[in-house]
Order: C-alpha cells, then sequence, then structure tokens
C-alpha cells in the first residue's frame, strides 16, 4: 500500500459526526475519493467482510466490542488484508507501553489533537510531509512517530534497540544512521556513537555542524574525529568486502584507500579484468564490485555480463568512467550494470554515489535495482522474496503501466506461461515502449513456442540498438539453428566467440549446433566444460519432440542418442532423465522392445525425479509385449520430463507469484522491526480479546 495512491479505500471512524466530517473533508481535499466516516469500529469489521479497506484512522475502542489491536493483528498476520493500515486517534493519553505494542503490530500513526479543523490539518500535514520525505516507505514514516514516542517518554533503551533494528533494514541512509547515534549518545554508548558519527563525518562533511551540535548536546566539548574504526564497527555499511577493477594503477590506489576509509576492510583490487574474473569464478565472494568501463583484456560490455553469470545480479555492479551518460544507462542496465560513478573521482561525491548504492541494495527503491533483484529471486528460486519485490515494483509511481506490464510478461516467461508472455509483450509494445528489453522477452517466449523466425526478428531489432549482448546473440545463432539456415547460424556463432568464446551462452550454443550437425567429439568435449546441462536438456526435449511431431521420427530419435553419447559420465541425473524421454519416445512410436531396453538402465532407477514414470511406462510396455495390444500411455507417463511446455489453464504469473507472499521486516509498518515485549495485565486482555470475521482468512506467517 502506497499513502500517495488517491484510489485508496480510507475509513475514518469517531463517535463525534463532526470530526469525522472534518477529517473527510481533509482528506477529500488532498484528492482522496472513497473516504467514509462511521462511528464505531464495529462497523469497520462488517465492512472488512465484504470489501477491501487500505486505510483505517481510529479511535483505539480499548473497551469497545470491536479494538484496534485486533484490526492490527488482521492486518499484519491475515494475507487478505495485507494492503492495510492503521492510524490511531487519541483523545486521551494512552498506556505508553500499550502504544509502542500498536506499532510492534503495525501501527503507522497516532495523532493526539483532532478536535479543530486546524488541528486535523496539522496532523495530517504532518503526516504527509513525512510520507513524501521517506519516498512512501511506511515503516520509516511510522518510525518517526515511534521515535517521539520514545523520546517523550525517555525510553532511551528502548529507543536505541528500535534504531539499530529499523538502520538494519536501511543500511546507507545516512538520516537514520544519525539518528542512531543520537540514539546511542541518550542510552550512554558514547564511544559507539563517537565511531559512527566519525563515519558520518568522512562520508558526508556537510554534517559536521549538526554532528558538533548533537555532540555538545550530550557531551562536554567539541567533538573529535576518530580514526581508528576497527572491524566490528560495522554499523553504517554492514560492507565487508569489495572488489575494484581498474586498468589506471593510480585510480585503483585512491579506490581503495576510499574504501578503507569506509570501513571496508578487504578491499581486493585488480588491474587486469581478466584476472578479476578468475578471482571470482575460484570462490571469492564480493559484497560490491566497482570496475572501470574501460578495462583491459576484457571489455566493459563483456566483463559486466561474464560477472553476471558468475555471481548472479545479487551483487551491486557499478562502472566508473569519465565518459559514459546517463543517456547511455539503460543499455548498461541490460548488460547487468547497476549504476556509474563518475571520473575524476572525487572523495565527497564518491562517498554519497557509494552509500547510495549501498542503500538501494539493501532495501530497493529505484524500479532498475528492484528488476535485478527480481532477476537473482527468480535465479535462486526464493519464490516468497520474489513475491514481495514484485509487489514493490507493482506499487511503485515510478514505474509505468508499461513497465509493469513488461514485469507481466517476465514472470510469466519465468512461470513457464510462454503464451501469455508473449501477449503481455506484445501489449507492452503497443504502449509504444520499445526498447531492448521487451524485445528480449517477446523474442524468449516465441523460442520457447518454438516460432523461431518471429523471435529472430525481434533480437535483430534489438540487436541493432545493443550490438554486444552475448547471450541474445546466441539466441540469434539458436533460432537459425532451429530454422535450419546453417550459414546464419555459424556467422551469429562466431560473432558470440569473437565477444566472449568462454561465456557459458556461448557454448551452450556451441553444443546445441554440435548436437544437430551430429559431431559428437565436439559435443562430448563441450559437455565437459559445461557446469550445468539443464538448458541442454531442455533444448534436447523440445527439439526431438518437434521433429517426432512434424513426422522427423528418425531425427528425433537420433538428437537424444546424439546427446546421451555426450553425456560426461558423472550426470547421472541428466543421463538418466533423456533416456526416459528417449524411451518414452520409442514407445510413442510402438518401438516397444528397443523402449524397453532403455528402461532397463541403470540410471533411470537412479533419478528420483523419473523412477516413477519409468517404472509405470515399463510395466506397460512389458504388458504390450506381453498381450499384443496396442502401446497407450496414460497421463502420468504421457510428458517427457524437463521439456518446456506452455501451462495456459494455471492461475495468472502474477497471482501465482503473490501467493508465496509474506510479511517480512519493514513490509507492514514497523511489524517485525520492533518487538514490544512488555505485555501489561490489561494489555493481555485485549490483546486476547475474540473476534469473527466472516471473510475467509490466509494467514501471512
Amino acid at each position: 500500500m502506497q499513502l500517495n495512491d488517491l484510489n485508496l479505500k480510507i475509513i475514518t471512524v469517531h463517535p463525534s459526526s463532526a470530526v469525522r466530517q472534518l477529517m473527510n473533508a481533509e482528506l477529500r481535499g488532498r484528492g482522496y475519493q472513497d473516504v467514509l466516516g462511521v462511528t464505531d469500529l464495529s462497523d469497520v469489521f462488517a465492512l472488512l467482510e465484504s470489501q477491501s479497506i487500505h486505510w483505517v484512522i481510529t479511535p483505539p475502542s480499548l473497551d469497545g466490542k470491536n479494538n484496534v489491536f485486533q484490526l492490527l493483528k488482521l492486518a499484519s498476520e491475515e494475507m487478505a488484508f495485507v494492503d492495510l493500515r492503521v492510524s490511531l486517534l487519541l483523545d486521551e493519553p494512552m498506556d505508553p507501553y500499550i502504544l509502542s505494542k500498536a506499532f510492534d503490530m503495525g501501527l503507522l500513526s497516532y495523532h493526539e489533537r483532532v478536535k479543530t479543523k486546524i488541528d486535523i490539518e496539522i496532523e495530517f500535514k504532518t503526516l504527509f510531509e513525512r510520507e513524501h520525505q521517506h519516498h512512501g516507505a511506511l515503516d520509516l514514516v511510522a518510525g518517526e512517530y515511534l521515535r517521539s514516542h520514545f523520546i517523550q517518554h525517555q525510553r532511551w533503551i528502548d529507543l536505541l534497540r528500535f534504531e539499530k533494528s529499523l538502520f538494519q533494514l536501511h543500511r546507507g541512509n545516512i538520516d537514520l544512521s544519525f539518528k542512531l547515534a543520537e540514539a546511542q549518545l541518550r542510552a550512554g554508548e558514547k564511544a559507539t556513537a563517537a565511531k559512527l558519527l566519525s563515519q558520518i563525518a568522512t562520508i558526508d562533511p556537510d554534517k559536521n555542524k549538526e554532528i558538533s551540535t548533537l555532540w555538545q548536546n550530550f557531551e562536554q566539548g567539541s567533538f573529535v574525529q576518530v580514526t581508528d574504526i576497527d572491524e566490528a564497527d560495522e554499523d553504517m555499511l554492514g560492507v565487508r568486502h569489495c572488489v575494484v577493477v581498474d586498468p589506471d594503477f593510480q585510480s585503483l590506489m585512491m579506490m581503495k584507500s576510499l574504501l578503507l576509509k569506509l570501513g571496508i576492510n578487504r578491499v581486493e583490487t585488480f588491474s587486469d579484468s581478466g584476472e578479476a574474473l578468475r578471482y571470482l569464478e575460484e570462490g571469492g565472494k564480493p559484497e560490491i564490485i566497482l570496475f572501470e568501463w574501460a578495462s583491459k583484456p576484457m571489455a566493459g560490455p563483456i566483463f559486466a555480463q561474464r560477472v553476471r553469470e558468475i555471481v548472479g545480479f545479487g551483487v551491486p555492479l557499478t562502472v566508473i568512467n569519465s565518459e559514459l551518460s546517463e543517456q547511455d544507462m539503460p543499455l548498461l542496465r541490460e548488460m547487468g550494470v547497476t549504476n556509474r560513478i563518475r571520473k575524476p573521482i572525487e572523495s565527497s561525491s564518491f562517498f554519497k554515489e557509494f552509500l547510495w548504492l549501498v542503500h538501494q541494495d539493501r532495501a530497493p527503491t529505484e524500479p532498475f535495482i528492484i528488476l535485478q533483484k527480481i532477476k537473482q529471486a527468480m535465479a535462486e528460486g526464493d519464490f516468497e522474496l520474489l513475491a514481495k519485490l514484485t509487489k514493490r515494483y507493482m506499487e511503485s509511481d515510478k514505474c509505468s503501466s508499461a513497465d509493469k506490464s513488461l514485469l507481466q510478461a517476465e514472470l510469466s516467461y519465468f512461470r513457464g506461461h510462454f503464451t501469455a508472455s508473449r501477449d503481455m509483450a506484445l501489449s507492452t509494445l503497443k504502449t509504444g515502449m520499445v526498447n531492448v528489453e521487451v524485445l528480449n522477452t517477446l523474442g524468449k517466449s516465441l523460442m520457447k513456442m518454438r516460432d523461431f523466425e518471429t523471435a529472430l526478428r525481434c533480437f535483430e531489432t534489438a540487436q541493432m540498438v545493443s550490438p554486444k549482448n552475448v547471450r541474445r546473440i546466441c539466441n540469434i545463432a539458436e533460432s537459425n539453428l532451429e530454422i535450419g539456415d546453417m550459414k546464419a547460424f555459424e556467422k551469429a556463432l562466431a560473432d558470440a566467440k569473437e565477444l566472449d568464446s568462454s561465456s557459458t551462452a556461448v557454448m551452450e550454443v556451441d553444443l546445441k549446433g554440435a548436437l544437430v550437425k551430429k559431431d559428437a567429439a565436439k559435443a562430448q568435449s563441450l559437455m565437459q566444460s559445461l557446469k550445468s546441462l539443464l538448458t541442454i536438456l531442455s533444448f534436447t526435449n523440445n527439439r526431438a519432440i518437434s521433429l517426432i511431431r512434424c513426422d522427423h521420427f528418425q531425427e528425433g530419435i537420433d538428437l537424444y542418442r546424439e546427446a546421451l553419447q555426450a553425456v560426461p559420465s558423472g550426470q547421472v541425473e541428466i543421463k538418466g532423465i533423456l533416456q526416459y524421454n528417449l524411451a518414452l519416445a520409442l514407445a510413442r512410436l510402438n518401438r516397444i522392445e528397443e523402449s524397453k531396453h532403455i528402461l532397463l538402465s541403470p540410471e533411470v532407477s537412479l533419478v528420483a525425479k523419473i523412477s516413477p514414470k519409468a517404472r509405470s511406462l515399463l510395466a506397460r510396455v512389458n504388458k504390450a509385449l506381453q498381450t499384443g495390444e496396442k502401446f497407450a500411455l496414460n497421463r502420468e507417463t504421457a510428458g517427457p520430463v524437463a521439456s518446456d511446455g506452455d501451462s495456459a489453464d494455471s492461475p495468472s504469473a502474477f497471482d501465482e507469484t503473490m501467493m508465496a507472499l509474506k510479511v517480512g521486516p519493514g513490509d507492514h509498518c514497523l511489524h517485525k522491526v520492533f518487538v514490544e515485549s512488555r505485555i501489561e495485565p490489561r494489555l493481555k486482555q485485549i490483546l486476547e480479546k475474540p473476534f469473527n470475521l466472516k471473510r475467509r482468512l490466509s494467514r501471512a506467517s
């Protein structure tokens, strides 16, 4: 839920009709149209049974039939109400621990003066200014209110505990680090605060006056910057390991010095981009990578793509260069670049840009960074994170409807809904958004649907804009291979090899060509070089099925046999799956004896995912052999394993993705960020008060 969404359904609750009317008028004056006033929280619970509500502004009603804690419990624990936020109206002071418990359960804000028109205007003005200041991050908005509450009641230990927890979610946020230092001073942690303030002073010298004032509010004498920040002091960034690549030794050493000043104790430097790649391939796990676009011997575009092959999109990849501009960033991002830092390097701007990068890595708000995180979640199969990031992207006011349509196309592709992916990509094109990302998604979807000629046109159009995308050149090569244009295949393969012959994508498409051309020696050699053969398995299945459906029976069978011959001896699972699929194809062709012989191969019984299907298929094969009846498949064994089918009857990819959504820290204001452990008897009674809601619930966990 975003507070600046003027389509929100808002309910105001107050026994006074005058107060309700004043609040409703203020909200409508801010552009909200769907605003309803009711006298009691029981009316809100009745409405929740039949409709979605996004924001409830209500007194606590602790002694009423329904109270605000029941509402907060619904909002934070039941997925049906994941978009519901709650603000409190306090006509009378509330027990301080009961109020902090409300924040523990996801309260957005509290408002103590709501009797007059001026009171209401001031309270809402403050709330919306905070929402604007924090760019819609409602955990930070709620944090402003809880922070004020702790300071008012001088709960210094709770304040420090809260600030530490909130800052963990927003590493790199300099304003929050300042608040954390203030909480440390209030709690008497002078030495820790001094180290944190010293880091702030290093990063942003403009804060020196504020730092001096803050220090003198709590300590005698002037603030003296600390220089011995050891490895345990990671409050500012939480980054311990960086890699920097630059052929200019002076620039390389300068960046290393600046990163060490930030408290990053492990900075690996490389003047040779090839050596940097070898370091990553051998298991180096930096948290951030910075590289000069004009790197040698491997230039920036190729280096960036290879880094993404090795580490995925979970590590920020920052380009450093004096010539690249903001206009170049869309194409750089296609290569996997996260952002850029300008040369010549100047300490204050470097610190600020690096800090921004850390903050975005921990709590992304920029659409292109959220998309990179989405790609990583897909690659890792982290469905909970994928749902969280997808929701954040779809709710962002920085994303156009075309951007959101393209994400849905990508989600459909990821989920195997290739027809839906194609249709969403086409819809995106019709909005006028014609860029390489749309063309890539459309082309990939068409390849899965085996419309290689149209896919080829998409890739070739994108290639005219961005000619150094190795994976797209490989897709061009594969599309030509599938339509039988071997001359064009060889040319595209040569182009890809010229850019990066060691790329996994290049080796995979080269292997596919070797299988089609029946070059067994080459296929075997390439299979030995690849870490994963899943894409080759998928290619073999899809092509073989297509050949068999087009009555090229023997070509399909031969492709399976070529692949089996090339599979390394240690790849038992791949070999077992290919054998099962070959046996299935032979059975379909009524070559029952051959099918039985393949099914009795030892690898088939060793692969858990296919052994039940293999036993079922073998039983039917034996029955056909014994009785002479025509062989027939059942539903269980009808489809090959690891082929790319289009699951058109499934729920939409977006709905599928949202099924994995859970409420994590920071997703619902301060729920799971701050925990109020003190439970007074009266609060316990309030929390345990039962309530009924007829609407079906889905627990958030």
